[in-house]
């Protein structure tokens, strides 16, 4: 998903940082972005993984200047940092895996979504537990918060689904 597909005003937030490659994508389009990581990998096992896969060892990536990191799991660090922002997301990556780490980041953006802003899952569908992860988490999330979405793109290939909040 090219980033300036989003509504034009408001932060990038990712959750799910590693290597920090969409991040600078993020960056280079977006005058704000906010990366949620523990990098310390997986807080649970997951399609077969252990927990700690894909563990950064707890270091961070170089980020362009315009990114601020917050570093935590994201029912931890995610929900202050959101409120504290002084603006909604226009978009918000979710690439945590599991469905408990899409939940807290849904969670803990879901005061701050307004219409229009694109949300961009990482692992939506695709994989053999695919219900149960992303997918549950947004269903979830959009009964409870009475979200209404359209689907901007999805790819079998990767897994990603992005969906524009309409209300």
């Amino acid at each position: 998903l090219r980033a300036h597909r989003a509504a034009p005003e408001g932060p990038a937030l990712e959750f799910g940082v590693r290597y920090g490659i969409s991040a600078r994508v993020l960056a280079a389009v977006r005058g704000e972005v906010h990366g949620f990581d523990r990098f310390e990998g997986l807080p649970l096992p997951w399609q077969g993984m252990p927990a700690g896969a894909f563990s950064m060892e707890g270091h961070a990536p170089e980020l362009p200047s315009n990114v601020t990191l917050h570093r935590g799991w994201f029912a931890e660090a995610a929900p202050a940092a959101v409120a504290a922002m002084a603006d909604d997301p226009a978009l918000v990556h979710l690439d945590g895996d599991l469905y408990e780490s899409a939940r807290d980041a849904l969670d803990a953006v879901a005061p701050r979504v307004r219409a229009g802003c694109v949300l961009l899952f990482d692992e939506y569908l695709g994989n053999e537990g695919w219900r149960g992860d992303e997918h549950r988490a947004w269903e979830e999330r959009a009964r409870a918060s009475g979200w209404r979405a359209e689907v901007v793109c999805a790819s079998l290939v990767t897994g990603q689904v992005a969906l524009r909040v309409r209300g």
